[in-house]
């Protein structure tokens, strides 16, 4: 299934890649539009990062650091296209949780490695002429949605419009209030916002949420330049990294003030952009990425807008809950670049990192109760509709929105 590389910036030099490795390489992999890494790294780094060590260190060094560990996370969402990747995925799972069985999540300490053995799995795995044409169908889809930059932003602008006016954006402003006003942040870094030009129109659920969910990035740059005199559009940066954007989404995005970056392996620049002054954005990131954790390894950021949690429950102990699937004992596999076995060590959410965030940062949520979402359906099959806010009992910014807000400066 090869993926079309039309969109891509050429005024950059190729990357600096081992031969041994781009031997191997499925070109597919380097195939997401968006600004690249002007010095793309090949490594995997299973250490953790110490954010207040990148401090000190200078800028090639720390973007080395930063998407070598980026690039151990982020194989983990990928799988050779040389496969029946979705079968694949699916006994992944099951072989994941099965092989977790009895670990002690409290314990802080590696827990035994496994290893995904890449050969085997495409012998047992085999792609298929069908595979290859439904996933050459899906891509097709996504670029025929609309038919040109111009449609797709005449779409946008309506989305804008609507989404200013609800009870959703609202709340959001006043969940990032506090954050504008202290001068905490200038940038957004949005993960997971899949697309702009989703094959699934407006009014259809998917199409209005993609939609209201980059409004919403907007609305607080918006808010932000209201709340801060003598400030522009122009002083607020707003990153997009996700591998779906294509070339109408970089060209409508820029027209908004926003920029696409490349987040393939060896670039990863979407982690690089992070640092103290960031507002960290989950649109809806694979739960195998485990964001949260990358992003609290490299930084310390102004605030995390989470959209996607696994589960959050208001009054518990914990800001967010990661009992359910995947479950925090889900131990990865992952290939490496050259498509060699590689052990991964099993990083769980036992880390001390996670049991700071209480102390330093402040947690709010979007009061659901007030916001016109319709209700959650009974039955998978039953097509939900798009409410002002959200559909199926959820808002488009997640079950409960919840941000974490960096109590210091």
């Amino acid at each position: 299934m090869q993926i079309s590389r039309s969109g891509l910036e050429d005024d950059l030099p190729e990357p600096n890649i081992s031969k041994d490795i781009m031997a191997t390489l499925n070109t597919s992999l380097f195939s997401q539009v968006g600004l690249k890494n002007p010095d793309p790294v090949d490594t995997i780094d299973q250490n953790p990062i110490d954010h207040n060590t990148l401090k000190h260190m200078n800028t090639k060094d720390r973007n080395r650091r930063v998407v070598g560990r980026a690039n151990f996370f982020g194989q983990l969402s990928f799988l050779p296209y040389t496969l029946d990747a979705k079968n694949c995925s699916v006994d992944m799972r099951d072989a994941r949780r099965k092989a977790a069985e009895g670990d002690n999540i409290c314990n802080t300490s590696p827990t035994l490695a496994l290893k995904m053995p890449t050969e085997s799995l495409i012998e047992a795995y085999p792609s298929s002429e069908e595979y290859n044409q439904q996933g050459q169908k899906f891509w097709q889809e996504r670029e025929n949605a609309y038919q040109s930059a111009d449609a797709l932003d005449v779409a946008f602008r309506e989305a804008i419009a609507r989404f200013g006016s609800t009870m959703l954006c609202e709340q959001l402003k006043k969940l990032t209030e506090k954050l504008c006003q202290d001068k905490k942040f200038d940038k957004i870094v949005a993960f997971g916002g899949n697309t702009l030009g989703h094959k699934n129109q407006p009014p259809m659920a998917q199409g209005v949420k993609l939609f209201a969910q980059h409004a919403a990035l907007l609305s607080i740059r918006d808010n932000w330049v209201k709340l801060n005199d003598g400030k522009s559009k122009d002083d607020f940066e707003i990153y997009l990294q996700d591998p779906l954007y294509n070339k109408n989404d970089l060209e409508v995005a820029k027209r908004h003030g926003m920029t696409i970056v490349c987040g393939d392996l060896c670039h990863q620049m979407g982690w690089v952009l992070i640092d103290d002054r960031t507002l960290v954005v989950d649109l809806d990131v694979p739960h195998e990425v485990n964001l949260p954790r990358l992003v609290f390894e490299i930084s310390r950021p102004a605030g995390l807008l989470i959209c996607s949690p696994p589960k959050y429950t208001a009054g518990s102990e914990e800001l967010i809950s990661f009992t359910v699937s995947p479950s925090p004992s889900d131990r990865v596999f992952a290939y490496t670049l050259a498509g060699k076995d590689i052990t991964v060590p099993h990083y769980g959410l036992s880390e001390p990192i996670f049991k700071n965030w209480v102390d330093e940062y402040e947690l709010r949520c979007l009061d659901k109760n007030k916001l016109e979402i319709g209700v959650a359906q009974k039955s998978s099959s039953t097509i939900a509709k798009a409410e002002a806010d959200g559909y199926n009992g959820v808002s488009y910014l997640g079950s409960s929105g919840p941000i974490l807000l960096r109590r210091t400066t």
